[in-house]
Formats: structure tokens, sequence, C-alpha cells
């Protein structure tokens, strides 16, 4: 008998893990994974995520780990902004982590705090009893008082219970290039092309682990077959005059992978009698940029809270457990809500191009906007009155 089960070893998972165990709590941490893994993922962790990994003891590794300073954007007609967000003397502001490693590093930690790790260990059946709940799994049989669900955005364990509610709403692929003759400290690129709007196409330098190229955009268009991401993606690299050659000589690292994103809060019903749920899985990924690393991270210290009342109080009820819930709606849904109106405005390419050019002539909204693709200031700063007119003045 454990106190708590967890389902799912990403940043969400094992985040909680953590934080339980170092409250004193019995945690079994069930990866249907063996690590390391691979994940897709764009691999920025920006700086609340950062500091949230440091409190988990990584900080030595993350010094380790490469740091980005400034960011590159391009609109659709090839306007290119870069916009400085730190200096070399300055405490980074994010750093590259790619999931292979971040992932294991953060499951250690997790361990080394006391939880025990199950890995290769796939869930098959869920019983919910009056007392307990009880997995039977690819490794045996796990009881526990709590249920913890961090199965990501296929979240095949938290549709089994009834949980989800909507189907994830984009889709996103990514790639690991060795680039010769490329800069691997250069800036984040952010491309949007116009076959791609609503969405973009990223290229991230990683320092010695290569390149991350990827792109992402709404679901039903993939579903539709309209586009092909795959396609994008080998067409960025071979033709698009904003590369100017620079991905001629690219070499892959491994294929192309896909893989959805849930980006509703409410989208999944995140609480339940003992079980609460987190990261992907609870849509907690950004709409405005895809990134769930640090969301998902937030939202396994808030299920720790919320557990520690449950426990403290012995009532595991839904209702007990509902404050989760509301405390996942008042740290997201603002932000979630303007970055469904930024990515609906955003998806008109000559409205795209004329932000551009203003924010060319606006150094302060250009960095405004870079914040907000690292999540360090709130979208809903973009559609501020003064902003707005900003952005929709004539140039």
């Amino acid at each position: 008998m454990h106190d708590v089960l967890i389902v799912g070893a990403g940043p969400a998972g094992s985040m909680a893990a953590l934080r339980l165990a170092r409250l004193g709590f019995s945690v079994a941490l069930l990866e249907k994974d063996t690590f390391p893994r691979i994940k897709t993922c764009g691999d920025l962790v920006t700086l609340e995520g950062l500091g949230l990994l440091e409190d988990a003891g990584l900080g030595e590794w993350l010094e380790t780990c490469r740091r980005v300073d400034g960011l590159r954007f391009s609109s659709p007609d090839g306007q290119v902004l870069d916009i400085a967000v730190c200096d070399s003397a300055s405490e980074a502001r994010n750093r590259i982590l790619p999931r292979e490693y971040l992932d294991a590093q953060l499951a250690q930690a997790a361990m080394r705090a006391g939880a025990g790790l199950f890995e290769g260990c796939r869930v098959q059946e869920v019983q919910m009893g009056d007392d307990a709940v009880r997995l039977t799994t690819s490794r045996g049989e796990f009881t526990g008082r709590m249920l913890l669900l961090a199965d990501g955005s296929h979240a095949p364990i938290t549709r089994k219970l009834g949980l989800l509610r909507e189907a994830p709403d984009l889709m996103a692929a990514r790639q690991y290039l060795h680039c010769p003759g490329v800069d691997p400290l250069g800036p984040l690129e952010f491309h949007f092309q116009r076959e791609i709007l609503p969405g973009y196409t990223w290229l991230f330098p990683q320092g010695e682990y290569g390149f991350n190229l990827g792109c992402g955009t709404y679901t039903a268009r993939v579903n539709r077959k309209e586009l092909d991401l795959a396609a994008v993606l080998e067409a960025f690299k071979r033709h698009d005059p904003i590369l100017a050659g620079r991905l001629a000589g690219a070499e892959a690292i491994g294929p192309i992978r896909a893989h959805p994103l849930r980006t509703h809060v409410g989208g999944t019903r995140s609480h339940a009698f003992r079980i609460m749920v987190l990261g992907d899985a609870a849509g907690l990924v950004s709409p405005f940029t895809g990134e769930g690393i640090t969301s998902g991270m937030i939202s396994g210290a808030l299920a720790v809270r919320f557990a520690s009342d449950a426990f403290a109080s012995g009532d595991f009820s839904a209702a007990a457990l509902a404050p989760y819930t509301q405390a996942l709606k008042q740290r997201f849904a603002g932000d979630h809500n303007a970055a469904y109106v930024l990515r609906s405005t955003l998806r008109d390419p000559r409205l795209l191009d004329h932000f551009f050019r203003v924010m060319a002539a606006d150094a302060d909204l250009a960095r405004t906007f870079a914040l907000a693709y690292l999540d360090e200031v709130s979208p809903q700063l973009l559609l501020h009155p003064r902003n707005l007119v900003k952005l929709l003045q004539k140039r």
C-alpha cells in the first residue's frame, strides 16, 4: 500500500512525486517506458520552470545546459526580428533541456527524495474502491489511497476513466538535426510561414545536442489532410528563403516524430474521487506557444498541496479535491483565453506582417512579444489597450 500512485514520470508526475516524497508520503511513480526515452517536444524550459528545477536539486546540472539569450522571429513576408532577452552577465532566462535528459534527471531526483520509480510499468486496469485505488500493471498490482494521472496528451488512463471531455486541438512534429557549419549557440528561431498559419516552425540550436526543428498547427487541419507536418519540415529545410541554405547539409538524428497537444483548461475533468489529473493530460499546454514543461511542473506542485490537505482531513471526495481544479483555472485560464484570441488574430498573414512592421519600430513592444513567448509575461499584456493601439496603428 502506497499513499499516492502517480501514472507518468514526465515533468508533471516526477515533480509531484518529488515533493510528496519530501513531505514523507509513500509514492509509487509508474512510467510505461524506460529511461532515457525520447519525447516530441521543443525542449525549452523558461524562467519559472528553471526555478522549480533548481528547487528540485538540479541546479548544478542546469548550469551545464545551453542557455539562450536571444530570439529570432520571421513574418510570412520575410521580415526578421532579432530580440535580445538577456545578456551573458545575467541570470539565464531559459535553457534548452532535451526531454531525453530532463525527464530522467527529474525522475532520479524524485527517487533520491524517497519516491519509488517503476520503469517499464504499463497500467492495464484501474479499480476504484471506497478505501483505495488498485492498478493492475505489466509489473504487478499497486495499491494507493490517491491516484495522480500525468499520462500526457494521449492520456490513455485519463480517457479510460472517462475524464476527457475534448480531443487534443494542436499537433506538433519535430526532428533532431546535426547541422555542420551552423552556430549551435544561435538564437531560438520562430518562423511564421504562410502555409503553417495558425502556427509556426521553430529551429532551436541546442549546443552539443544539435538542433531541434519542428512545427505545429491545429489538429483538425492535419486530420483533414490539409497539411502534412513532415512535408512542411522537409520543405522548410530545403527551400525556405529565410534559412538561406543554412540547413542544406543537415543530417537527421532520428525520424520526424509527431505528437498531439491539449490546450483547453477545462477540456479534462481534472479531479474526481481520489484522483487529480496533471500536466498535458489536464490541457495545460500553452495555446500561444505550445510549451507545456513548466505548466506541467506547476500542476504537479499544486497537486501536492491539495493531496496534503486531503490526507490531513481524510477526505478524498471529488468535492474535497475540487479546489485543485479551481487553482488550475485561476493560474492558467486567463492566459489561455488571451492566447486563443492572439492565435485566432495571428492566423491572418497580412495582419501578422503588419504587426511585425509595428514591432520593428517599437523595441518595447517587440520585447513584450518575445517575453510572452518565453512565458515571462502573460499574453494578456499584448491585449492591453495601449499595446492594441500600437499594433493596430498604420505604418
